[in-house]
């Protein structure tokens, strides 16, 4: 790790990305072209916020001819966090009375997803968690801020955490050194939920990423 830096914009997320990249690089005499491998957020999260992430570091890999990924923003937060306890679940807030959410038991040091990230509501995630284990379980993320009656106990208070990027980058590290750069997973999104617009007019076949981007990919090479 070399160095990080972190922000909450709430407004033109798009305009501040790429000048705090640079601002980063410039800071620690790096250029753009030293980056072998790009990374995000794959969501679940804001639609727009992940779009502008994943369209960023496509953007800056196709032009460098380097590789980009993407990872669940739930697997990242999961581990920007430290807790003593077996069970951990990243809540995230999905707006809709609903929540993101994953569950994790911790086994042998390491984090293992028990269940699957999924938009639901806070109320019928705790009925989920509790089919799997009756031990405390250690929420975090925005949810637990916007829903604290549901997830708030005596064990573990609500607890706000952003996803880092230095548990992104560690994560994707390590999938590196395990099955190469052949081995990571596509930069796509990850929205979990259909958008309004998919809700009011339907899904579009457009809207099929994974096939839209290998197509792209194909009648670029």
């Amino acid at each position: 790790m070399i160095a990080s830096a972190q922000s909450e914009p709430r407004r033109a997320h798009g305009g501040r990305l790429l000048v705090e990249i640079d601002a980063l690089l410039k800071a620690n005499h790096c250029d753009v072209s030293d980056i072998d491998v790009f990374a995000a957020s794959a969501g679940p999260g804001s639609f727009t916020g992940v779009r502008v992430g994943l369209a960023t570091i496509r953007s800056l890999a196709w032009s460098n001819q380097r590789a980009c990924t993407a990872l669940s923003t739930l697997d990242v937060l999961a581990h920007s966090v430290t807790t003593t306890g077996q069970w951990l679940s990243p809540v995230v807030d999905a707006r809709k009375q609903e929540v993101y959410a994953a569950l994790y038991s911790k086994r042998e040091g390491k984090l293992q997803q028990i269940l699957a990230p999924q938009a639901v509501a806070p109320t019928e995630w705790l009925v989920r968690v509790e089919e799997y284990t009756q031990e405390s379980v250690h929420y975090v993320g925005s949810g637990t801020v916007r829903y604290p009656e549901q997830f708030a106990s005596e064990m573990e208070q609500p607890m706000d955490v952003a996803p880092e990027a230095t548990a992104l980058a560690g994560l994707v590290f390590e999938r590196i050194t395990t099955d190469g750069v052949a081995g990571l997973p596509p930069a796509i999104p990850c929205y979990i939920r259909a958008s309004e617009a998919e809700v009011k007019f339907g899904e579009a076949p457009a809207l099929d990423i994974e096939t839209q981007i290998s197509a792209y990919d194909r009648s670029n090479r």
